[in-house]
């Protein structure tokens, strides 16, 4: 299907739809080809302390940031020895390609496990602080059921209890006296001692 278009001196040209259509899926791939952010692969700057970001692909150039050890960088391309990259605040710049791997750090996996590892630290407090209100709750709980309770009159009654336990038993204590030795006088013919 063709198209008729006016130029300026009046002729018209034709242009043909499935040519506009290449064009325009040509500009689409070269768009998103070139666009730095939806596609840009992650590399993180190894674990040397630090490195330069460049203006230009040479160590000549001015340096336009330092980037630390695990600082996340996304490429833009490579060239020769250096990589175009975007920092995370989206500083564009080359760094060496020695200095970037695709592998985390061990600096940066140390961050990480360490930030776990106080995040655990502070849930295994808040867990120990749970337990121990519980525990306090079932010792609020519990303990009135195992006391007896203490008022004035059980208290009287169980002295009450232990003197008359005591007057018995001294009461028994000197009947077998006098009961033994009737016993014996009784045995020695009526002799008593």
């Amino acid at each position: 299907m063709h198209q008729t278009i006016l130029g300026r001196t009046g002729q018209g040209h034709q242009i043909d739809l499935k040519t506009v259509a290449l064009c325009g899926l040509v500009l689409l791939f070269t768009i998103l080809t070139t666009t730095d952010t939806a596609f840009a692969d992650t590399v993180y700057v190894s674990d040397t302390r630090q490195v330069n970001v460049y203006q230009r692909p040479s160590a000549s150039s001015p340096v336009l940031a330092i980037v630390m050890s695990g600082a996340k960088l996304d490429i833009l391309e490579t060239k020769d020895r250096y990589t175009h990259v975007r920092t995370d605040n989206g500083t564009l710049g080359w760094i060496r390609s020695a200095y970037l791997t695709k592998d985390t750090p061990a600096q940066a996996k140390l961050n990480r496990i360490h930030d776990q590892y106080l995040a655990l630290e502070s849930e295994l407090k808040e867990t120990r602080g749970k337990l121990d209100s519980i525990r306090q709750a079932d010792r609020e709980i519990v303990t009135p059921a195992i006391k007896p309770e203490k008022n004035s009159s059980s208290v009287l009654l169980w002295i009450f209890a232990i003197f008359t336990a005591t007057a018995i038993g001294a009461g028994g204590f000197f009947a077998g006296i006098k009961w033994y030795k009737h016993r014996i006088s009784k045995k020695l013919g009526g002799f008593s001692f």
